[in-house]
């Protein structure tokens, strides 16, 4: 089984880097890789690692040579977005402090721009010529039906409460809480 996996929101705790530039009065809007440099200025002994979701660094451990990243650098806002080198170097940067990237290998991060259509096509048709299955987890459901239209069986991770969960239920059969629901259901298919 191959696991193509977004990084914000699914491996990375965003909000809660978001909570931490607030604290330290960095500008939310604030997206390059001098952002981590401010960070460390004000707390040095910040580590952008202890914000990857616990379940997801232990998914990524026990499963690294089935991982793949595929992360967009373009923010859902456009008030996040400069130039594209620029929020490229920023993710790219973002998935290296957390960890990620080391523990999947630089072979395995592929971060794209708006959409994830083509790497996640050329991914599959790797793959699936080698005889393995693929699933695609992301948070955002623009991204799980483009993995869908290209019959990637794909999982909506939605981190939040259960409360603010039945609000949206009708809206994708796939959805997940934890990457824990995710290897019950993918055992279930082997």
């Amino acid at each position: 089984m191959k696991y193509f996996l977004d990084f914000d929101g699914v491996i990375f705790n965003t909000e809660a880097l978001k909570q931490k530039m607030a604290a330290l009065g960095i500008e939310e809007t604030e997206r390059s890789k001098a952002l981590f440099d401010a960070i460390h200025a004000h707390e040095p002994s910040f580590d952008v690692a202890t914000l990857m979701f616990a379940d997801a660094q232990t998914f990524l451990n026990a499963h690294a040579e089935d991982c793949e990243i595929v992360s967009s650098y373009v923010s859902t806002s456009t008030s996040h977005n400069g130039d594209i080198q620029t929020q490229r170097e920023y993710q790219t940067t973002k998935i290296a402090l957390s960890g990620a990237t080391a523990i999947v290998g630089p072979h395995a991060v592929h971060v794209v721009g708006r959409s994830k259509s083509e790497m996640l096509s050329g991914l599959k048709f790797k793959y699936e010529n080698r005889g393995m299955d693929c699933v695609f987890v992301d948070d955002r459901l623009e991204y799980i039906k483009e993995a869908e239209s290209l019959d990637i069986p794909a999982f909506w991770m939605d981190r939040r409460t259960h409360e603010a969960m039945q609000e949206n239920e009708q809206l994708i059969q796939n959805r997940i809480t934890s990457f824990g629901e995710l290897e019950k259901i993918v055992a279930v298919w082997k």
